[in-house]
């Protein structure tokens, strides 16, 4: 009921049928809405004609159960594709749940009762039997709503939201011709590789893994393991993937095997207008010379407990998180300031 009375707060103009609207979305997202890219785009690009773009950025706003309503002034131009594929994606990962809805139906009756809604405990029975005669669809906002607010928006999944600045900085340079090469670096848990499988998805892009780059056991010395950053092979790495970042020339490279200890499968890299280095280290000062973006994925340290202990097989694997591999990236970001000097911050603490 938090979100709720916070809606009702700052918009004093809703009646009953903006609320089933809110928590029918909080409940089932874009799901009711067929997933058909073309229709989206179609249906997004007129709307936002006709929302004057006064804003610099969206507004974001979340609405709960892991969904946020994001405004359509203040979305650029040049992202209209990216969004509409961002909102089909969302629509097609979340899934409704009845009983949910039915329980915040009676949450709201009883705020009603209670005095707390702008409109009686009579009119909210009223409408909310009316929308189940109806059976059950998604709704419009009010006159009363639309005159007042002017809502243009489209509901996607929060877990989506943090992404956002980053996602508009690929589609400008995207839109001037530009091929874009990102780094996105972070400690072990953060969800990087959420993010880069999120990014080949929405632009086809192709994604070089910083774990094919683990340091061989002939490489594994006290000093080479003292050393920040140390840990991973980055002299491979410029010899085999810096040379061809953003060339427009397809290449490939030898994916370090963990199970065998050695290099294994050879990993091809198509062309593509977005190429994504992937993985812890991937900002370390000896690559970040062929980068045009670099970003930062971080979570709270409850969090990355909570994620790792749940890939993890057994505790001795998640023992050697905690005990190696965490002190390690912790030594080199802080040596080298990585994330200060990300271009982008982007924190997954909330994106479940």
């Amino acid at each position: 009921m938090r979100i709720l009375k916070e809606h009702i707060r700052r918009y004093p103009q809703m009646r009953p049928t903006d609320v089933i609207k809110l928590l029918y979305q909080r409940t089932f997202g874009g799901e009711h809405i067929a997933p058909d890219l073309a229709h989206v785009r179609s249906y997004l690009t007129r709307e936002y004609e006709t929302v004057p773009q006064t804003a610099e950025c969206p507004r974001i706003e979340p609405i709960g159960g892991g969904i946020s309503r994001v405004y359509l002034n203040g979305l650029p131009r040049a992202s209209l594709d990216t969004f509409a594929r961002l909102f089909v994606r969302g629509a097609s990962i979340r899934r409704g749940d009845a009983d949910r809805m039915t329980a915040s139906l009676a949450e709201v009756s009883e705020a009603a009762k209670c005095g707390e809604t702008p409109f009686s405990a009579a009119e909210w029975e009223s409408a909310v039997a009316e929308w189940r005669s109806a059976g059950c669809p998604s709704v419009h906002h009010s006159a009363e709503y639309r005159a007042a607010y002017k809502p243009a928006y489209r509901v996607i999944p929060a877990a989506f939201t943090p992404y956002l600045p980053l996602l508009f900085a690929i589609d400008t340079r995207m839109a001037a011709g530009k091929r874009t090469v990102l780094a996105i670096d972070g400690m072990c848990g953060s969800g990087k590789s959420t993010l880069a499988d999120l990014l080949s998805d929405l632009y086809g892009a192709a994604v070089v893994r910083m774990d094919d780059f683990f340091l061989p056991p002939d490489l594994r010395t006290p000093e080479r393991l003292a050393e920040a950053g140390g840990n991973i092979h980055y002299e491979r790495f410029c010899e085999e993937v810096s040379p061809y970042l953003g060339t427009g020339a397809p290449f490939s490279y030898r994916a370090f095997d963990c199970s065998r200890m050695a290099l294994g499968e050879t990993v091809a890299v198509p062309v593509r207008a977005l190429t994504v280095v992937e993985g812890s280290y991937a900002l370390h000062p000896a690559l970040r010379a062929r980068y045009d973006l670099t970003a930062y994925v971080a979570c709270t340290a409850e969090e990355q407990a909570a994620r790792l202990q749940n890939r993890c097989a057994n505790e001795a694997l998640y023992a050697r998180f905690v005990n190696e591999w965490i002190p390690m990236e912790t030594a080199y970001a802080r040596a080298f300031s990585v994330r200060e000097r990300a271009d982008f911050g982007i924190d997954t603490t909330n994106s479940d």
